[in-house]
């Protein structure tokens, strides 16, 4: 890396609006330089990357400190959703991007999302393309909700189901909160994701309340990035499971 802390770590400013990048982690000082690195590379010229720490033991701290972030300790396991809301109240953007620490970006994946928020003041959110790890298959794409078994169901009486990729912006129900961008005015009038959630479903919960109030989301399927199948998920169902002992 070239620069010093200080440099990385200033928001980047220009006449665009400010995206806040907000990587929830908890232990994730093996994954947070991928992340943090294709971040630091993103050609939005307005950006800033704020870590929020649900109480890890390991050495993400020195790592987010060398890689001159934003750091913010919670010094407890909030969940998903509280960690989020308090980052979200600290962050400077205009526009927020929640994002996973088990990811890697494109370049170009932050100016996709922002350049369609900024187009279309209808707009609540934008959800990205993840691919595997290694590139070779999406792993989360354009959804929708379809009528589904009791086996399939998702959200009663639905399932979820992942479509043939789009040729431009479509419309969508929920957009995944592991990679999602929102207006920041409109997801504090909404009072951000709701706190009961600890993890999973709060993003569909977030984007059905926005979708009440005329606010959509779409998939932007050229903004795209690589994700760790599991990684950060994993380490917080462990702590669910603990919690429910």
């Amino acid at each position: 890396m070239t620069g010093s802390a200080e440099s990385r770590g200033a928001v980047r400013m220009s006449g665009e609006p400010v995206v806040t990048a907000i990587v929830l982690n908890y232990n994730g000082a093996h994954l947070l330089p991928d992340c943090l690195q294709t971040l630091q590379a993103q050609d939005w010229p307005a950006f800033e990357i704020l870590v929020v720490d649900n109480g890890s033991l390991d050495d993400s701290r020195e790592v987010c400190l060398g890689h001159g972030v934003r750091w913010l300790p919670l010094g407890a396991n909030l969940g998903f959703s509280q960690a989020n809301n308090r980052a979200a109240a600290e962050a400077k953007g205009e526009l927020l991007f929640f994002v996973n620490i088990d990811m890697r970006f494109r370049p170009d994946c932050v100016s996709r999302l922002a350049r369609v928020l900024r187009g279309d003041d209808s707009l609540f959110a934008a959800d990205p393309t993840e691919l595997d790890w290694d590139g070779t298959r999406v792993i989360h794409g354009r959804t929708r909700f379809v009528p589904g078994t009791f086996h399939q169901t998702v959200i009663p009486p639905f399932a979820v189901e992942y479509t043939g990729e789009p040729s431009g912006l479509v419309e969508v129900p929920w957009g995944c909160a592991g990679s999602l961008m929102v207006r920041r005015d409109r997801f504090e009038a909404l009072g951000g994701f709701d706190p009961t959630f600890f993890i999973d479903f709060e993003d569909t919960d977030l984007c059905w309340r926005a979708w009440r109030r005329g606010w959509r989301t779409v998939y932007v399927p050229d903004a795209v990035l690589n994700h760790k199948v599991g990684m950060s998920g994993d380490e917080y169902q462990h702590l669910v499971r603990g919690v429910a002992r």
